[in-house]
């Protein structure tokens, strides 16, 4: 099931009277994406048979391109969490390049893949010399809502409406020269808000995370 966007606007608004509706929305957008940032909250697991990579391209550093549009609509990923290949875990490091480097075996260690996001539907990961046509991947990304989301999991209304209330307030609450404009009321909510997301992290790390598990087809 899923919660509009505007369901958190009426926790929002006593807390910045005068406040347009559609600048209070865009800000419930902003405070969703940041307390997924901040607390990896919702994951996607992919496995290997369900990935949908082009081959080693060995003209991109021997990377494989993953299609992310394929499993998921309406998040952006935000960094990798668990990445495997043929059972082995590996670790996955952030590299822009931005042509194909025939020294990067000078920089690899065993146990470390390279990654990126050439867009927010896409993963690129790297290097696979020598891997040969058959491996089997394990991939999972921690996700935020995209920009452009009118629902939201309802996981983040039925859980988490306080945290993402106090935050909106208090980045509302921050912007200068506004008629809401009250910086004091701002540092209180978000200081409320460190509380509410320590609470997510703790629960996160009990294994609490939504679609913490692998997941065959697709549903979070």
């Amino acid at each position: 099931m899923a919660t509009p966007i505007s369901s958190f606007r009426n926790k929002v608004i006593p807390h910045v009277p005068g406040c347009p509706w559609p600048k209070i929305d865009e800000v419930v957008v902003d405070a969703l994406r940041k307390f997924c940032e901040d607390t990896y909250l919702i994951e996607r697991g992919i496995e290997s048979e369900d990935i949908d990579y082009t081959t080693i391209d060995a003209t991109d550093n021997d990377a494989i391109t993953i299609n992310l549009a394929s499993h998921y609509t309406g998040y952006d990923p935000i960094v990798p969490v668990e990445f495997q290949i043929d059972g082995a875990p590996y670790h996955l490091q952030e590299l822009y390049l931005y042509n194909d480097n025939s020294n990067l075996d000078s920089i690899t260690l065993p146990g470390i893949k390279f990654f990126n996001f050439p867009t927010t539907a896409s993963m690129k990961i790297f290097p696979f010399t020598g891997q040969g046509a058959n491996f089997d991947i394990y991939l999972k990304l921690a996700l935020k809502p995209s920009l452009a989301v009118t629902t939201v999991d309802d996981l983040f209304f039925n859980n988490w409406a306080d945290a993402i209330e106090f935050l909106a307030a208090g980045i509302l609450q921050g912007i200068p020269e506004r008629p809401w404009y009250n910086p004091d009321r701002a540092a209180l909510n978000l200081g409320l808000y460190q509380i509410k997301k320590g609470d997510a992290k703790l629960l996160k790390n009990m294994g609490f995370a939504k679609g913490s598990q692998a997941i065959k087809g697709g549903y979070f």
